[in-house]
C-alpha cells in the first residue's frame, strides 16, 4: 500500500501518536523486548564502563582492552599487573557479570519511565482536544506540546530514579566487585548484594525497627541527590526531540509529498514488479513514521543534552573516583568562609557545588567540557538506536496498523 493511501486512513502519526492509540499489552512487550536486547547487546561495554569509573589507574586500560580483559578473566596480561583486580573465571560469564540486574532495572526504570511521560502527554492531547472542539478548530497533525513532552519526561526520570535506584546500586556492585576501588566488595548473588547494601549505615548496636529501615532506605538510595540532578537533563533532550521531529515532520512534508506521488506515477505507469517500492524504501519516504526523520530528530536531541550536561558528567565522575579526604578539605575550607551563597544550597548538594568551585578556580571553565567529543559521538550514536526503537514500538503496537495488517 502506498503512504498516500496510508494517510488517508491513519490519522496517528510518529509526532501525536499517543498512548490511547496504541494497544497497551502489545506495546509492553514491544518495548521490554528491545530493552531486553539492547541490555544484552550493550552489557559488555557498560562492565567495562563502570570498572574504568572505579579504576585506581592514573591511565587505564581503554575501553577496547577493558572488554578483552572481562572476557579473558584472571588469565588476563596487563603490562602493570597489581593486586587490584580479581576478574573472576572470564568467558561469558566474565563478560556478563550483573547483566539480570541491569535487565530488571532497566526494564523496570525505561517502562515506568516511558508509561509516565506517555500518561502525561496522553491526558494534555485529551485536553487540547477537547478546547480544540469547543472553538471548533480542527487540529494540526503536527500540533504538540514539547514542553509538556520535557515535564512529562523529567516526572518520569523521577518515578523510575525512586523505583530501580536500589537496582542500579546492586548492579553496579555486582558488576564493579573485586576491582580497583571497589577491590574490597566481593562479589555475590542478587539477594546478598541486596541485603549487603541494605546494612551499609546499619548500627549493629541499634535495635530500634524505625531507625534500621531508615538507614536501610539510606543504603539502598544513596546517591540518589546526583540523580536528580541529572533530571532535567532528561526533560532537555525530551523537549529538544519532540520540538526538531515536530519541525522536521512538517518542514519535509511537501518534498515527502511529491515523491510519493511521483512513486505513484512511475507505478502506474509501469507494469513491471521491480519498479514497486519496498516497505522499507516506503518507510524512507513516509510523511508520518519516517525513521530518517527521527534519527535526527534523536542526534539533535543528544548533541544539545551532552553539551549542556557534559559539566555535570565531568563533576559527578570526579564524586566517584576522588578520595573522601579531597571533599572534606573542600568542604571545610568553604566552612571557614560561610558565605550566604553556601548557606543557601542543601547540604546534600555540597559534594556537586564545592567541587564545581574547586575545578573553575584551579583548571577554569574549559575543564567541565573534558571527553565532550567522545560523550557526544556515544549520545549520538544511542539517541539514534533508542529514537528508532523508541518509535518503532508505538508504530508496532498502534491500533490503526493493527487492524489495517491483521483485519
Amino acid at each position: 500500500m502506498s503512504d498516500n493511501n496510508n494517510n488517508n486512513t491513519k490519522t496517528t502519526t510518529a509526532v501525536n501518536r499517543s498512548l490511547s492509540d496504541l494497544h497497551t499489552p502489545t506495546w509492553l512487550a514491544l518495548l521490554s523486548s528491545n530493552i531486553i536486547v539492547r541490555t544484552i547487546f550493550f552489557h559488555p561495554i557498560n562492565l567495562a564502563i563502570a570498572r574504568k569509573r572505579v579504576s585506581q589507574e592514573s591511565k587505564p586500560p581503554s575501553l577496547v582492552e577493558m572488554i578483552k580483559l572481562a572476557y579473558h578473566g584472571n588469565n588476563h596480561n596487563l603490562k602493570n599487573k597489581n593486586n587490584n583486580i580479581n576478574l573472576g573465571v572470564g568467558g561469558i560469564r566474565g563478560s556478563y557479570r550483573g547483566v539480570g540486574a541491569a535487565m530488571f532495572c532497566n526494564v523496570l526504570g525505561e517502562v515506568s519511565f516511558l508509561w509516565t511521560l506517555e500518561t502525561l502527554k496522553e491526558s494534555f492531547l485529551q485536553n487540547n482536544k477537547n478546547n480544540s472542539e469547543n472553538n471548533n478548530n480542527n487540529n494540526n497533525m503536527y500540533e504538540g506540546n514539547s514542553v509538556l513532552t520535557a515535564l512529562g519526561a523529567m516526572a518520569g526520570d523521577a518515578v523510575a530514579l525512586i523505583t530501580v535506584t536500589p537496582f542500579v546500586i546492586v548492579a553496579n556492585r555486582q558488576m564493579t566487585a573485586q576491582y580497583g576501588l571497589t577491590k574490597e566488595n566481593h562479589y555475590k548473588n542478587v539477594s546478598q548484594t541486596f541485603r549487603q547494601v541494605w546494612q551499609t549505615y546499619q548500627n549493629n548496636n541499634n535495635n530500634n525497627v524505625k531507625n534500621k529501615i531508615k538507614s536501610g532506605l539510606r543504603g539502598l538510595y544513596q546517591g540518589t541527590s546526583a540523580g536528580l540532578l541529572r533530571i532535567p537533563s532528561s526533560g532537555v533532550w525530551w523537549y529538544s526531540y519532540s520540538k526538531t521531529k515536530e519541525l522536521l515532520y512538517e518542514v519535509s512534508a511537501p518534498f515527502l509529498a511529491e515523491k510519493n506521488r511521483m512513486g505513484k506515477n512511475i507505478k502506474n505507469n509501469n507494469n513491471n514488479e521491480n519498479q514497486n517500492l519496498n516497505i522499507f524504501q516506503r518507510s524512507l519516504l513516509s510523511s508520518t513514521d519516517n525513521p530518517i526523520l527521527n534519527a535526527a530528530a534523536g542526534t539533535v536531541a543528544s548533541v544539545l543534552t551532552t553539551l549542556l550536561f557534559n559539566p555535570l558528567q565531568v563533576i559527578q565522575v570526579r564524586q566517584q573516583t576522588l578520595a573522601t579526604s579531597y571533599f572534606d578539605t573542600l568542604i571545610k575550607h568553604s566552612n571557614k568562609n560561610k558565605s550566604l551563597f553556601y548557606k543557601m544550597y542543601a547540604s546534600s548538594f555540597q559534594k556537586t557545588v564545592v567541587v564545581a568551585r574547586d575545578i573553575a578556580e584551579k583548571e577554569g571553565l574549559k575543564s567541565f567540557f573534558k571527553g565532550v567529543t567522545a560523550n557526544v559521538s556515544v549520545a549520538v550514536a544511542d539517541g539514534i538506536i533508542f529514537s528508532l526503537l523508541f518509535e518503532f514500538t508505538k508504530l508496532g503496537s498502534d491500533v490503526s496498523v493493527l487492524k489495517e495488517y491483521f483485519s
